[in-house]
């Protein structure tokens, strides 16, 4: 009987330092020390690190465990279109780590007297009334032009080819400052309205070597106008 007592008194002293410890873990994790003092952010580049704090709704101030709810932050930055991918963890004693991967500005399309501005893959950024200052895609018919989705035309495979050609030219170091798909065969335009290449998106795809090497020599010619007509094969010629 008094080896029971005995374990009872045990099992209840451990109790009650469990209990103590748990308490003095609470009173600790929300004593000032753990409250939110700074932010570490890296991989963002449209947003400044202001921006990034106030999008998440975490403060300064608050505890970093008990008012900052990471789910939630993360949901907030994740709403944004620009926001790719975002990471947020806690770091001792009071540091929010904040890690994001950005979408970037790719190209515009023209509607409607407005700049849709799309991401490499074709996703909706925003959209922009002032000048893109990214290569235009025009003569495309919308069908629903909603930010954070992707942009639906009637004619969605010249959209894909369309971006297709901007990235394959970027892989060359080479750049349109507009593609016109408002008539049968497409014009890539390099300088202004002035210099041009005329054909099909397939033979501009394939030839964007040749082009590159045309309009380098040309250039050393001082000839900055006119069209390149651009044929199947590779084949090229050049009209004043």
């Amino acid at each position: 009987m008094k080896k029971k007592k005995r374990r009872k008194k045990h099992y209840f002293l451990r109790f009650l330092v469990i209990i103590a410890l748990l308490v003095g873990v609470y009173f600790a994790l929300n004593s000032a020390l753990f409250y939110v003092a700074d932010f570490e952010i890296t991989g963002n580049v449209h947003f400044t690190d202001s921006m990034i704090t106030e999008m998440t709704g975490i403060r300064t101030g608050k505890n970093l465990f008990f008012e900052t709810d990471l789910r939630t932050a993360r949901y907030n930055l994740l709403r944004s279109p620009y926001v790719k991918t975002a990471k947020i963890s806690r770091k001792l004693p009071g540091t929010i780590v904040i890690e994001i991967e950005e979408r970037e500005e790719f190209a515009a399309v023209e509607h409607g007297g407005k700049n849709i501005i799309l991401d490499r893959d074709g996703l909706i950024l925003r959209t922009s009334e002032n000048e893109a200052y990214l290569p235009v895609i025009s003569g495309l018919t919308i069908i629903s032009a909603e930010e954070g989705k992707a942009l639906e035309t009637e004619q969605s495979y010249l959209l894909t080819k369309g971006l297709s050609l901007l990235k394959e030219a970027e892989v060359i170091d080479f750049y349109f400052e507009r593609v016109d798909m408002s008539v049968s065969s497409v014009k890539a335009y390099i300088y202004y309205d002035q210099y041009y290449c005329d054909g099909t998106l397939d033979n501009i795809i394939s030839s964007l070597s040749s082009i590159k090497t045309m309009v380098a020599s040309q250039y050393r010619e001082n000839i900055t106008h006119g069209v390149i007509y651009v044929g199947s094969g590779g084949y090229l010629s050049y009209a004043p």
